[in-house]
């Protein structure tokens, strides 16, 4: 019997449907093996990159940091969240004590060091970079941990998203800077802010790959931007304070000015010339004036001014003495 067309578009259908519902079982198969793998991954400790006994960080320091009293009293803290608690108490993040250069190694190296001895799984430091609730001196050690024992490649992939951030602050032992400049700094620079804390070498092939990203490039334009905003608000507020002052001034002289005017208006007796009259009011007249005693008063004047004789300069006394002297020699 032949077979209709019919029969046949009915066996292309549910060959269709047969495909459709293994490759439906192969996706979820798919997508439970990848969060598997990923939930692994997680799971994973963290495998340091070079010196995975001293965590990258100089002999030197390292001896120094393990004969600490601080250090030795963290033996008693074995759990990942016990240190947490102690990280949220660390006032600045410097490698030493004081911002010496060589003095004891500091409380925030030393929980450090001690998160290294736990061996951190990338969970955990997830957790310590990207959770909200938690305080900022975790993420700046999540931070320093990334930079001292990840591949460079790998710690830019954890860092790339703090590069640009201007608003928090971290506090060093002499002043405070913002957390791009600090990631800025640990990446490019050999020493912890001029320290002799040394931190480990980054290849030139590296530190062109992340100079030439998109974030480090948007980070520094940022950077430059707040730089410039910050001198111009500076000098506008230098400008404005020397206007208020100039003001000041000018108020004050003004009114010292108007207050010396008013004590010599005071004090001043104006000359009689022949275009003023006497004032001839009761205040500015004797009791007993008469015709008489005006002009007594005014002969009085002109004796006075007869007896005043000028005094000779020095240059005509001498020449007087000199023509005497010719005198005599002849």
């Amino acid at each position: 019997m032949p077979i209709g067309k019919e029969e046949l578009i009915g066996v292309d259908n549910k060959d269709d449907d047969k495909l459709s519902f293994d490759e439906g079982i192969n996706d979820d198969n798919d997508r439970k093996e990848g969060e598997k793998s990923r939930k692994e991954e997680k799971k994973k400790k963290i495998e340091v990159w070079g010196n995975a006994n001293t965590m990258n960080l100089t002999s030197y320091f390292h001896k120094k940091l393990l004969t600490t009293p601080y250090f030795k009293s963290l033996f008693e803290y074995k759990t990942y969240h016990e240190v947490l608690e102690l990280i949220k108490n660390i006032k600045y993040f410097d490698p030493f004590n004081d911002g010496e250069n060589s003095g004891t190694p500091s409380i925030a190296f030393c929980l450090l060091y001690k998160l290294h001895t736990l061996k951190l799984s990338y969970k955990q430091l997830n957790g310590m970079l990207y959770n909200k609730d938690q305080s900022i001196n975790i993420r700046v050690i999540a931070i320093l941990y990334c930079r001292f024992c990840l591949h460079p490649e790998e710690m830019w992939n954890y860092l790339k998203d703090f590069v640009s951030d201007e608003t928090t602050m971290i506090n060093l032992y002499h002043k405070k800077i913002t957390m791009g400049e600090f990631i800025r700094g640990i990446i490019f620079n050999n020493k912890f802010f001029g320290s002799n804390c040394l931190l480990p070498h980054i290849s030139a092939q590296n530190l062109r790959s992340i100079e030439d990203s998109d974030e480090m490039q948007y980070a520094i334009s940022q950077a430059k931007q707040m730089h410039k905003r910050k001198n111009y608000d500076a000098y506008d507020s230098t400008s404005s304070n020397k206007k208020k002052v100039k003001r000041d001034n000018k108020k004050s002289n003004v009114g010292q000015e108007k207050e010396v005017n008013k004590e010599i208006k005071k004090d001043f007796e104006p000359a009689e010339s022949r275009f003023s009259k006497p004032n001839f009011s009761k205040s500015t007249l004797p009791v007993n004036y008469t015709k008489r005693y005006a002009l007594n008063k005014q002969r009085k004047d002109e004796e006075d001014e007869d007896k005043f004789v000028p005094k000779k300069d020095v240059l005509e006394t001498e020449t007087i003495k000199l023509t005497n002297n010719k005198k005599d020699l002849w």
